[in-house]
């Protein structure tokens, strides 16, 4: 597997903090603030399927990533996920409470790597 962490999120809910983050970019003006070149693409570690370690406390050890959450996908191509996606997954492996359910995490590291400013 590519990716070594996977972390559930903490105790806000996802959408308020999508709905944040999408106050807070209106203000904002367009264009990328000059800077100069291309927008530098970062690499995604782990696909569909993909099975990693679980790097929070929760009592999860292994988790097999179900569904990407905000791709929109293209016909035969595997959705895939980075550092801050959030991913649907199951445990694999761990407590027997949080086996047999889907479950929501944030993809927090991969070993692929990716290209850095």
């Amino acid at each position: 597997a590519q990716a070594v962490g996977i972390a559930f999120p903490g105790c806000s809910s996802p959408s308020s903090v999508w709905q944040e983050e999408r106050l807070a970019g209106a203000d904002m003006k367009r264009g990328r603030g000059g800077r100069s070149g291309g927008k530098l693409k970062m690499s995604l570690g782990c696909g569909v399927a993909t099975i990693m370690n679980c790097a929070d406390n929760s009592g999860a050890k292994n988790l097999y990533i179900m569904a990407v959450r905000g791709v929109g996908g293209r016909l035969n191509k595997i959705p895939q996920c980075g550092p801050g996606d959030m991913v649907l997954c199951t445990c694999k492996k761990g407590k027997p409470e949080l086996r047999k359910k889907v479950l929501k995490g944030v993809v927090i590291r991969q070993k692929k790597c990716w290209r850095r400013r």
